[in-house]
C-alpha cells in the first residue's frame, strides 16, 4: 500500500489518518512502526519505505483541506472551514466548542503537544490568529484529527509561484536561454533586497 500520511494522532487513537492512493481515499491505518506527517509510504510485505513526495505533497494536502481539488474521497472524514466569525474555545482537555457547541476534541499529537508546551490561554490565541485569515479542521464525529491554516496554504501557493520549474530548462522551443537567466535574476534581485532590509533591522535593533 503507498499511502500520505496526512494526521498522526495520539496513542489511545489506535492508528493514524492517512490518503491511500490505491483506493485515492481517506481512512485510518494502524501500523506500528513511527510515522511523520506530510510523507508518503509504501507499506508491503511488513516493510515501511518513506519515499520522496512525487505526486503528493503539502501543497495538495491544503489545497484538498480547502477545497481546491477534490480527487480524493474523503468517505466519512470531513473539513470544515471555520473564520473569525465563528467563536471557537478551546479547553484543558483539548475540546474544542464553536459557539458554544461541542466542535470537538484535538487528537492529533504535533497540535497537542503545541498546547502542552505554550500552555492553553497561549494555544488559545494561536487559534485566534489562525481564524484570521481563517481555516480548516479535518474531523471526523467528534474528533479533529487536523488543523489547516488559510494563511499556510497562501505562504505555499507565493513559494510555488517564485519557483523555476524544470520544465523551463528543458522546454527549449518556448524559452530561450535569455529568458531564464531574466527569470532567475529577478528572484535572486528580490531574494537579496528582502535579506538587505532584514540584516538592516537586525543591525538597527542589535544598536538599541
Amino acid at each position: 500500500m503507498r499511502f500520505y500520511l496526512l494526521a498522526k494522532c495520539i496513542d489511545t487513537e489506535k492508528g493514524n489518518i492517512v490518503i491511500d492512493f490505491e483506493g485515492s481515499e481517506i481512512k485510518k491505518i494502524d501500523l506500528q512502526e513511527k510515522l511523520e506527517e506530510d510523507h508518503t509510504y509504501v507499506y508491503a510485505n511488513g516493510e515501511l519505505i518513506k519515499l520522496k513526495n512525487i505526486d503528493w505533497g503539502i501543497r495538495d494536502t491544503y489545497l484538498l483541506a480547502f477545497h481546491r481539488i477534490r480527487k480524493i474521497n474523503t468517505l466519512d472524514y470531513r473539513f470544515i472551514r471555520l473564520t473569525k466569525q465563528d467563536k471557537i474555545l478551546l479547553d484543558e482537555n483539548y475540546f474544542i466548542y464553536k459557539e458554544g457547541n461541542l466542535l470537538g476534541r484535538l487528537v492529533n499529537q504535533n497540535e497537542i503537544d503545541v498546547v502542552n508546551s505554550q500552555g492553553l490561554e497561549k494555544a488559545q490565541r494561536i487559534l485566534d490568529k489562525f481564524l484570521e485569515d481563517g481555516m480548516s479542521v479535518l474531523i471526523k464525529g467528534k474528533k479533529i484529527y487536523r488543523i489547516f491554516t488559510l494563511a499556510k496554504l497562501k505562504s505555499l501557493m507565493a513559494e510555488s509561484d517564485k519557483q523555476i520549474s524544470l520544465q523551463q530548462y528543458l522546454d527549449v522551443e518556448k524559452n530561450t536561454e535569455k529568458e531564464i537567466m531574466r527569470d532567475l535574476h529577478e528572484h535572486i534581485a528580490n531574494a537579496y533586497e528582502k535579506l538587505g532590509s532584514a540584516l538592516k533591522i537586525i543591525k538597527e535593533r542589535s544598536v538599541k
